[in-house]
């Protein structure tokens, strides 16, 4: 085996016991020692992307003021994922104070897939707003149609199932709705 074949082995041997440290943090009892936050934390400074979603994702579950604060400051990782998963981070948390950076998000982020997290989060606040820009995204054609399909669901709170019949259904039932809804 080459050094390269090497390094590629202990880099993925690696990665795969971080990111099972990091969905093992997912199911901790509430709350979890506070050593074990803090090691989630620090999985947001990890180069690999993958590594910081996940941990936000581990945050988002396990709650708190210090969770609360690293999903915060991950709402500016160059990252579109991990702004995405912070976006959602901050509407399951119920982080009110953190609307605005999700307006901004939704209106100017040069990402699809952070504008599409940033309305489901704005969503699970109660406004719904991004609704309008979620159907740009919610035909069969379009790449992100199941992240858009999903947004509805968290924002409308329904759960129409992800295939093209149940998006075609939350188009139909979201455009019925109107101007009640987007009230």
């Amino acid at each position: 085996m080459s050094n390269g074949e090497e390094k590629f082995k202990a880099r993925q041997f690696s990665r795969r016991r971080t990111l099972c440290a990091t969905d093992a943090a997912g199911v901790m009892p509430t709350p979890p020692p506070s050593s074990s936050v803090g090691q989630i934390i620090r999985l947001l400074n990890n180069v690999d992307p993958l590594i910081r979603e996940g941990a936000i994702k581990s945050l988002t579950r396990i709650r708190g003021k210090d969770a609360e604060g690293a999903v915060i400051a991950s709402l500016t990782d160059l990252d579109e994922k991990v702004r995405a998963a912070a976006c959602r981070g901050v509407g399951h948390m119920r982080i009110y104070e953190e609307k605005e950076p999700l307006i901004n998000f939704l209106q100017n982020d040069p990402s699809d897939l952070v504008r599409i997290a940033a309305a489901a989060g704005l969503g699970m606040l109660g406004d719904r707003r991004g609704l309008k820009i979620i159907l740009k995204f919610a035909h069969p054609r379009h790449s992100l149609k199941w992240e858009a399909l999903r947004s509805i669901n968290m924002i409308t709170k329904q759960s129409f199932p992800a295939n093209l019949d149940g998006l075609a259904k939350a188009v139909s039932w979201v455009r019925k709705k109107g101007r009640k809804l987007l009230k």
